[in-house]
């Protein structure tokens, strides 16, 4: 009788070590996010735009229905929303500034092919999970579809931080394409943990994006198609460009790109599933990036 007792409760235990793992949210009182936005006014040659930093913090406890939520605020005075985490089912809720209806952020129990559906209809596929390091310890990150009104986005989700190109894009539908572009610099936290995209320590900028004064007049390029499998047609206007080369997300180049007259083709079948930028550089030295997605 006493050796059952013993193995019953070993087994209990066993199962909570392997399954009650606690998870950890960053959304919590103090969070930071630092986003790189750029909005095109004219998509055409001669290039205009400009560009600015987003900033998302948590700061302010309330109570809607009974339940806990941290305030949401970007630049720190546009309230956005009340966040409320779900630590047992790896979830973020938000209850939107124009709404009292609670809506799904983000769903942090996810595995390749799994699909979710987001606040405002959003649905999400999972097609890959790879990790990116924050504070010397590795955090899994998942490579997702977005079908969004008949048209096809893509993001990514760092496990417990969110998405890589704007925080609320789950729910209000904002991804990067056409005249916007979002990309999430860095997060921060009084606890000291620090995660900085592009291998950056300045929060405030973005070696992958130019200014409207740094490109050439004449700099004008189209590629196809993209997501891409097998080569990447690139048909380039400017007589500046001294560099064309492949970079990670971490601004590592991974291929060095001959550039032709004006036609350059880029085979990627060695390299694997993920999003990549192309990485022009002029003979003034500046540079600009365009985001690609390889998928096999």
């Amino acid at each position: 009788m006493t050796l059952h007792v013993f193995w019953f409760f070993l087994c209990i235990n066993l199962t909570f070590i392997c399954k009650g793992q606690p998870y950890h949210s960053y959304f919590e009182s103090s969070a930071k996010w630092y986003y790189f936005h750029k909005f095109d006014f004219n998509p055409f040659p001669p290039p205009l735009y400009s560009s600015d930093t987003w900033i998302y913090d948590l700061h302010g406890d309330t109570c809607i229905d009974g339940l806990c939520y941290i305030k949401l605020f970007r630049n720190y005075t546009d309230y956005v929303g009340a966040i409320r985490n779900d630590y047992l089912g790896k979830k973020v809720f938000i209850v939107p500034s124009i709404s009292n209806q609670e809506l799904l952020m983000y769903d942090f129990n996810i595995n390749i092919g799994d699909s979710i559906i987001t606040g405002n209809g959003n649905k999400f596929v999972c097609f890959s999970i790879d990790s990116v390091l924050i504070s010397g310890a590795y955090e899994r990150r998942f490579n997702l579809y977005i079908l969004n009104s008949g048209l096809s986005f893509y993001d990514q989700w760092i496990y417990g931080i969110g998405s890589s190109q704007l925080l609320y894009g789950p729910v209000d539908g904002l991804f990067s394409g056409f005249e916007n572009i979002y990309n999430l610099q860095c997060f921060q936290n009084d606890s000291g943990l620090s995660f900085h995209m592009d291998n950056t320590l300045d929060c405030y900028s973005n070696v992958l994006i130019g200014s409207n004064n740094d490109l050439p007049l004449d700099f004008e390029f189209t590629f196809t198609p993209n997501p891409v499998s097998n080569d990447c047609r690139i048909i380039i206007h400017s007589r500046d460009i001294v560099q064309l080369s492949l970079i990670n997300l971490l601004g590592v180049s991974i291929k060095d790109i001959k550039i032709g007259p004006t036609l350059v083709i880029i085979n990627v079948t060695d390299i694997k599933n993920g999003i990549y930028y192309l990485r022009f550089v002029f003979k003034n030295g500046n540079s600009c990036c365009k985001k690609i997605l390889i998928i096999h």
